[in-house]
């Protein structure tokens, strides 16, 4: 959290308020390597998820912030909720909520999906890439495990590549019947 430049209270960050602060966090503690926003629509403030010209400028913003830092950020938003029987549209950036600028104007995009046919395996599909070659697609796993600390086990989880095998485009992870 930053402190809001209207009290001394802590607040979540407001991009459209933050950025100069964000930045200057980065700049004091000088060893960022990656900021993430997830999801990115509760740092928003007043930008409008839905107007393509606000969601634009705040992501290059961002991208100006991520190259004068040599930091990564990541944006984590969410396709839209589908009824029942409802269908998608066939598009995987078509079914993100809000503008059509949170998939067009960033460097590159991902769809993480559940695989359908095993509810154990999760799916990381690079669906949109301007960096070059596309980067491959891959899958993995969360697992529970404990960590002995002090006499103490700790529950915990992480991340647990799997086959490496991806033969679902991101179109259809997204609108893969479930």
């Amino acid at each position: 959290t930053l402190e809001s430049n209207i009290s001394n209270a802590e607040r979540a960050i407001a991009l459209d308020k933050d950025i100069i602060s964000l930045e200057d966090k980065i700049k004091a503690r000088g060893d960022v390597k990656l900021v993430i926003f997830d999801p990115i629509t509760a740092y928003l403030g007043d930008i409008q998820e839905n107007k393509s010209s606000h969601v634009r400028n705040l992501i290059l913003r961002l991208n100006q912030l991520a190259e004068k830092y040599k930091l990564a950020i990541i944006l984590n938003t969410h396709t839209r909720k589908k009824g029942n029987n409802e269908k998608g549209t066939g598009n995987a950036a078509d079914e993100i909520m809000g503008s059509s600028a949170w998939f067009t104007t960033p460097r590159q995009a991902y769809t993480i999906s559940i695989d359908h046919e095993n509810k154990d395996r999760i799916l990381l599909i690079c669906c949109k890439s301007n960096c070059g070659a596309k980067p491959k697609s891959f899958d993995y796993g969360i697992e529970v495990l404990n960590i002995e600390y002090k006499s103490v086990s700790i529950e915990t989880t992480r991340i647990k590549l799997l086959s490496g095998e991806v033969t679902l485009s991101s179109d259809e992870a997204v609108n893969k019947e479930v």
